[in-house]
């Protein structure tokens, strides 16, 4: 999967559009889930406009491309953090968007490795949101929630 196309479905995950399924208390509601959809698609069709990324070893076309991932997706994790939620919902959310967090602390060192022309820091940060969103899938898929992806 691309650094792009990753990026995509692991911030589009940021938008928790799923509610349980079965039994039991949905732990986002339903009115937060509107919400959250409506962003999630603005952002998934931003992050399209976006364009495909240019490959990791391709030092000075990330450069600009990453600066542009980065306001884009700090954006929209701020836009997310703002959302109206119960104090049972920032519960349940609070270590997906720690997640969301690490994944653009990492989008930051990508660019800080590229500008420094420095191939290994730009995998080495690359691994690391990588590594952070397989584990914030199955933070997902513990509060049985669904993928915001297109």
């Amino acid at each position: 999967m691309t650094w792009r196309s990753r990026t995509a479905v692991a911030l589009a995950l940021a938008g928790l559009l799923g509610a349980c399924s079965g039994g039991g208390k949905a732990p986002l509601s339903d009115a937060y889930v509107t919400k959250a959809n409506a962003l999630c698609a603005q952002w998934t069709k931003d992050l399209n406009d976006l364009g495909f990324n240019p490959p990791l070893s391709d030092v000075n076309r990330m450069v600009p491309f990453t600066k542009k991932l980065i306001a884009l997706d700090t954006g929209y994790t701020d836009k997310f953090k703002a959302l109206d939620a119960t104090q049972d919902e920032k519960a349940a959310l609070g270590p997906v968007y720690a997640a969301f967090d690490t994944i653009n602390d990492a989008e930051a060192g990508v660019l800080k490795a590229a500008e420094a022309g420095d191939r290994v820091g730009i995998q080495t940060y690359h691994q690391k949101s990588v590594n952070t969103t397989t584990a914030l899938n199955k933070q997902l898929l513990d509060l049985r929630l669904k993928i915001c992806a297109s």
